[in-house]
């Protein structure tokens, strides 16, 4: 089957854009000798650095990756410090030297990492895709030597969202919990950190907590101002106070990405090639 004349017109301006790229010196990053203490979430990459690429798209956005494995030692960054990227999903072929990575982005519908045959790299966010190019070897052992190299930036993840018919949502988050299942499993108190936000897209606001219960019936938060209880099993919300109960409509987590992570309007940047790219 032929190729559409757009489709043709669209790899052509991803290959200049690439060329223009390698052309271009990448920005200068301060390398120096790195501090010897570790950080508490330092990732250790002497395994996989000698096989690692790093690649830029000329406006100082790295990644740091193996090419065709080592799925999960994908690291994002502007060069001095990469955080890792958590890869849901993975498709590689040796023998012709393809791979694509799809890593964790809420607020794109697509986002991928990826290499075609011809030894090309693109990101592609949603609709957007962003030629990236290998450094040379001499730029790529310094940034590997000096960068820091971290476990994922994102620490939260959503938990729980409902809103009333009037338009005032409810929004709950917490603490990551991003250990094997086996040493989770140890835990009689994981972390936990709830937050509950609640207002309107754009303008909600954290609640100082003063309680908060979870067990197999669900997730009870504790305010000054009132009682919100959330039935994951159920799909149920209702905030309480004092005797009077008001039911919320669920809002199903899966089907509302792009809401809790752009339009509320509660978080900044993620730590992933999609925030810039």
């Amino acid at each position: 089957m032929r190729g559409s004349g757009a489709a043709l017109f669209g790899a052509a301006v991803a290959l200049l854009a690439a060329e223009a790229i390698a052309a271009a010196d990448p920005p200068a990053i301060a390398t120096g000798k790195r501090p010897v203490q570790r950080l508490p979430d330092e990732v250790d990459i002497t395994r996989v650095k000698p096989d690692m690429v790093v690649l830029h798209d000329g406006h100082g956005h790295y990644l740091a990756l193996v090419a065709l494995r080592e799925m999960d030692m994908t690291f994002y960054g502007d060069g001095r410090t990469f955080n890792q990227l958590r890869v849901l999903s993975t498709f590689s072929d040796s023998k012709v030297g393809n791979s694509m990575r799809r890593f964790w982005s809420p607020i794109s519908t697509d986002a991928d990492i990826i290499l075609d045959t011809g030894g090309n790299w693109t990101v592609r966010c949603s609709d957007r895709t962003t030629p990236m190019v290998p450094l040379a070897a001499a730029q790529k052992g310094e940034v590997l030597s000096a960068a820091r190299f971290l476990r994922p930036f994102w620490k939260r993840q959503a938990l729980g969202l409902a809103r009333d018919d009037r338009g005032v949502y409810y929004y709950v988050d917490m603490i990551r919990d991003d250990r094997g299942p086996m040493e989770r499993a140890s835990d009689a108190n994981p972390p936990r950190g709830y937050r509950l936000y609640v207002g309107r897209k754009g303008r909600m606001k954290e609640q100082r907590l003063t309680d908060a219960v979870e067990d197999s019936g669900g997730l009870v938060l504790s305010t000054r101002g009132g009682d919100l209880s959330i039935q994951t099993e159920a799909k149920a919300a209702v905030f309480s106070t004092g005797k009077r109960q008001r039911p919320l409509v669920y809002l199903p987590l899966e089907d509302n990405l792009l809401l809790i992570y752009r339009d509320l309007g509660l978080y900044g940047k993620l730590g992933v090639p999609c925030d810039d790219l």
